[in-house]
């Protein structure tokens, strides 16, 4: 009985690397639209994407007013004994 010699089909190099190419562009693509869905800063755990809307939500300042007076009161002595 002669003996079959199997052949397997050689893939030419070039339809690799348009393989290779494309998942490339592929995976660039998919990490450039996930770079620019960050978030601008998170508010109560909310993502705001928008610098405007963060800026807006100033009653989240309010509880840091009273540092104020203290600062204040802090530079007062601090020039107090620089006169003295």
């Amino acid at each position: 009985m002669p003996e079959r010699t199997v052949r397997r089909r050689r893939v030419p190099a070039v339809r690799w690397q348009a393989w290779a190419a494309a998942a490339a562009i592929a995976v660039g693509c998919f990490a450039a639209v996930r770079g620019f869905d960050r978030p601008y800063c998170y508010i109560d755990g909310v993502p705001i994407r928008d610098a405007e809307t963060a800026m807006q939500a100033t009653a989240y300042l309010a509880p840091l007013e009273r540092f104020d007076d203290a600062v204040g009161m802090l530079d007062a002595i601090i020039e107090t004994d620089k006169n003295i």
